[in-house]
């Protein structure tokens, strides 16, 4: 589910919503989530806590096959996927641009990198604080390390 979740917010970026921010991370039972808000809803566009905690999407493998209110089949693709992302924070009228090519780069890295390990992606966990996929650490989101 996690590469599904990750090309999703990669196509709302290349939709021109470059200020969709994605959080993963796993949860205190070990199930892999996914927090999606926008830059202006982080301090510093890059890390917790949410400036308005009702304003983010979440997912969880937990509730697989569920995605919001989309069910998960073979025939989902990314782009419906990120439709729901955006059902769930709002027209995309309402989310509000903000042009951060960097961040767009960097997350695209960021989910081959993740595909490449074959882990998904993690920016904490119970017992761990920093970024990595698996046991291999990677590159924080740019801004991250100023926001700590």
């Amino acid at each position: 589910m996690w590469p599904l979740l990750l090309a999703a917010v990669e196509d709302l970026h290349e939709r021109g919503l470059t200020g969709i921010r994605a959080l993963p991370h796993f949860g205190p039972v070990g199930h892999w989530r996914l927090s999606v808000t926008t830059a202006d809803n982080l301090p510093n566009g890059a890390h917790l806590p949410f400036r308005d905690d009702d304003a983010v999407f979440r997912a969880t493998e937990g509730a697989f096959p569920r995605v919001g209110d989309l069910t998960i089949s073979t025939r989902t693709s990314a782009r419906d996927v990120a439709d729901e992302i955006l059902r769930g924070l709002g027209s995309p009228r309402e989310v509000r641009y903000f042009n951060d090519a960097d961040y767009c780069r960097w997350f695209t890295a960021m989910r081959q990198r993740a595909e490449e390990i074959g882990a998904p992606p993690s920016a904490f966990e119970d017992f761990h604080s920093g970024w990595r996929c698996g046991t291999t650490e990677i590159d924080p989101p740019p801004g991250w390390a100023d926001a700590v």
